[in-house]
């Protein structure tokens, strides 16, 4: 007979703190979501458990919510911000001169071990959970797709990233608050193609006048085959900036001391659009500036719209590029404004676009001054 207190022997049966374990963990695994524990598999651990990083659990814990209310794509979104935060803090630690000492406290393997469990569960709960649509009225959804278009390229280039967001492009649309409210794989209902007015950044003013970059815009997007209707080219920008130079002429305030950013562009199109759900189209090296925090209030802005990344060629992935972006050539606007080849311009551009350059002297075809005799 044991006595209390007395340890049990392994092979008379579980002692009292595996049992107290063994009760935890499957309480874990049903907190998961995971399918209940049998003689084979495997239990999840808590991530309130363990010593997580507290910024990855919580993308953990929305990554679950959103399996459990069958949206596997935001699920996977969430696990994937996850991994992200995980490993900057590997860099940041083995940058560190402190490091970890062994047989300390360890966040980062401790978080990883979970992560890695949370990966299962989503996955398990993917098999498992049908995929249910959002609660309530789908909303609008528009792309929004700044760019300069001076001028504006073919199907290599801008017209390919219009195309795509308007007939390709699936959206996803989160509510970390009350995950099954989420939309997921939705379609663009229409495409704004918002032209720069005056561009944010000095180093990328060398632009035409607005006129002729919108006209060209016009010509490039609108009448695209079987996307007719479904796109716009919008004057915003012109509207918001003229309006913010008003303002500061009537203030006294210096005019090259407006600054107008995207950020400006979506709050006057939210305004004039209450419920429309925006999307940024932007190509991966314009993503990298604004999540380097170049753009205006651009942490704002994430807030307010969600992104669609399309990567250029010879620019690296960027984190939340689309599936099925399309494959851009290595075509520029810089290389367009260059040439006076009509082989070249006629690969590269919609042929309105190019007709409209050569009618009014834009760029190569610009009139050459006399030489003095």
């Amino acid at each position: 007979m044991t006595r209390i207190g007395q340890r049990v022997p392994a092979f008379l049966g579980p002692s009292l703190e595996a049992q107290r374990a063994s009760k935890a963990e499957l309480r874990a695994s049903e907190d998961l979501g995971a399918p209940p524990m049998g003689p084979t598999s495997r239990p999840v651990v808590r991530s309130d458990e363990k010593n997580v990083l507290p910024e990855v659990s919580a993308k953990i814990d929305l990554a679950l919510a959103y399996a459990r209310a069958g949206k596997p794509r935001l699920a996977n979104k969430r696990l994937d911000e996850a991994v992200q935060l995980l490993e900057a803090k590997k860099s940041q630690s083995s940058q560190s001169s402190a490091g970890l000492h062994p047989g300390l406290w360890n966040p980062l393997g401790d978080t990883q071990s979970v992560l890695n469990q949370a990966k299962s569960a989503v996955a398990g709960l993917a098999k498992t959970t049908a995929v249910r649509p959002g609660a309530g009225e789908t909303p609008r959804v528009v792309v929004l797709y700044g760019t300069s278009a001076n001028p504006p390229t073919g199907d290599g280039g801008h017209a390919g990233i219009v195309r795509w967001g308007a007939k390709d492009l699936k959206i996803d649309l989160p509510d970390d608050q009350a995950p099954e409210k989420a939309f997921e794989n939705l379609p663009a209902d229409e495409v704004w193609v918002l032209p720069v007015y005056r561009h944010a950044f000095s180093t990328k003013r060398d632009l035409i006048d607005f006129s002729h970059r919108f006209e060209m815009a016009k010509l490039g997007f609108e009448n695209l085959p079987e996307l007719a209707g479904k796109i716009q080219v919008k004057d915003t920008e012109r509207v918001v900036v003229e309006s913010a130079f008003g303002e500061a002429e009537k203030n006294g305030t210096p005019l090259d001391q407006v600054k107008v950013g995207t950020i400006d562009i979506v709050k006057h199109l939210a305004a004039e659009n209450p419920g429309t759900r925006f999307v940024l189209a932007l190509g991966g090296d314009t993503c990298r500036d604004l999540l380097g925090g170049k753009w205006k209030q651009g942490d704002e802005l994430l807030k307010m719209v969600q992104i669609a990344v399309v990567p250029r060629a010879g620019v690296d992935g960027v984190t939340g590029t689309d599936p099925n972006a399309p494959k851009l050539s290595d075509v520029s606007s810089t290389k367009v404004r260059a040439s006076a080849d009509l082989d070249f311009l006629k690969e590269v551009l919609h042929p309105d676009v190019l007709s409209y350059m050569m009618a009014h002297g834009l760029y190569a075809f610009a009139p050459k001054a006399n030489e003095d005799s």
